[in-house]
């Protein structure tokens, strides 16, 4: 199997995280920091970058930043070829889109299946260890 690389991540309004830009090594990350400052969001972030849903929540509107209305998760995923992917939840529209590279319809990737099959992305409790 290729190896998948996430070169960048972007979060805004994403729970705790009003403006978080991140860029990532391409070999080895490390994600530190307090308890309750946001490192399991960022995992969390990368998760629905990879299926488009949340692996903590049952809804998406639970992991909007308190007082604002929507939430954008967006990263570069790069294997054969680099994809940016976008992921926009709206509470006063009740919407949630999916885009990569800037196309919010492409076929390939319109299915939650079709997500998962294509962004190699497992998350480990450590209970799972």
């Amino acid at each position: 199997m290729d190896r998948m690389n996430l070169l960048n991540l972007h979060l805004k309004n994403f729970r705790r995280h009003k403006e978080t830009n991140l860029i990532f090594s391409k070999k080895l990350n490390f994600i530190v920091g307090a308890n309750g400052a946001g490192k399991t969001t960022i995992l969390e972030s990368i998760y629905y970058l990879c299926t488009n849903k949340n692996f903590n929540t049952k809804t998406d509107n639970e992991v909007i930043l308190f007082g604002k209305d929507s939430f954008v998760v967006e990263g570069t995923i790069k294997e054969l070829t680099e994809n940016d992917i976008r992921v926009y939840y709206s509470l006063t529209e009740n919407k949630k889109v999916y885009f990569r590279n800037k196309k919010s319809n492409d076929m390939a990737w319109k299915t939650e299946r079709n997500i998962l099959l294509r962004a190699n992305c497992r998350i480990f409790w450590k209970s799972d260890v």
